[in-house]
């Protein structure tokens, strides 16, 4: 069994974008626009790589702005994964990382919580000779449509069963490819209400996570 979890307002209390666009010192329109674009994808009503890619456009950023970045976030860990820290570390075998986000700034952040960079799926940023960030690698499957189910269905051996947390559409798509059997609403931080109609469930707070993997499907050791 794996649980895969979604990083921006799922393990995080925030959007990454948007952290970036203060910490670039967007203006006011921009952050706006940042905003909506980061709604309408996670709605499912634009796709996943073009909300992406106007975002990325948006924000002049640099390798700096990412470190600043990726410090900031260390200390905007969701309170629920916080108090559940030690359950998740003992069954980390089980779990993945899996987001849309960028593995320049989730890495160090999984690694200080206790994960593994290998525990960690997501987008690579390209940055030039100057250390600005000029985009994503096109080639992983995360920086387009369908890419977590993609990615999902490339980690799992045989008939394994999974269970997808998140916030937004692209993580009820595991489900929806059939690559996931349960696809979990996370309201902790964020309450989409829209995305109700395709969730098995919606959860407040890891701690019913715990509660439903404890007794169900997490062997125990």
């Amino acid at each position: 069994m794996k649980l895969f979890i979604d990083f921006d307002n799922t393990f995080i209390q925030t959007e990454t974008l948007e952290e970036l666009a203060e910490i670039v010192n967007c203006d006011s329109i921009t952050k706006a626009k940042i905003e909506q674009i980061t709604e309408q994808g996670m709605r499912g009503q634009i796709s996943f790589h073009h909300a992406l890619n106007q975002r990325l456009e948006l924000i002049n950023m640099t390798r700096e702005h990412v470190e600043i970045c990726t410090n900031n976030l260390k200390s905007n860990i969701s309170e629920s994964f916080k108090r559940k820290q030690g359950w998740l570390l003992k069954h980390a075998e089980h779990i993945i990382i899996l987001s849309g986000g960028f593995k320049d700034i989730i890495d160090p952040i999984a690694v200080e919580f206790g994960f593994s960079p290998e525990q960690v799926f997501a987008n690579e940023l390209v940055y030039d000779a100057q250390g600005k960030v000029v985009g994503v690698n096109e080639s992983n499957p995360l920086a387009h449509d369908q890419g977590k189910a993609k990615v999902a269905a490339s980690i799992l051996s045989g008939q394994e069963s999974a269970t997808m947390l998140g916030d937004g559409y692209n993580d009820y798509a595991l489900k929806q490819a059939g690559i996931a059997g349960q696809f979990y609403l996370f309201v902790e931080n964020i309450y989409r209400k829209e995305l109700e109609k395709y969730a098995d469930r919606i959860i407040s707070s890891l701690d019913e996570i715990t509660e439903i993997f404890n007794d169900i499907a997490i062997p125990k050791k």
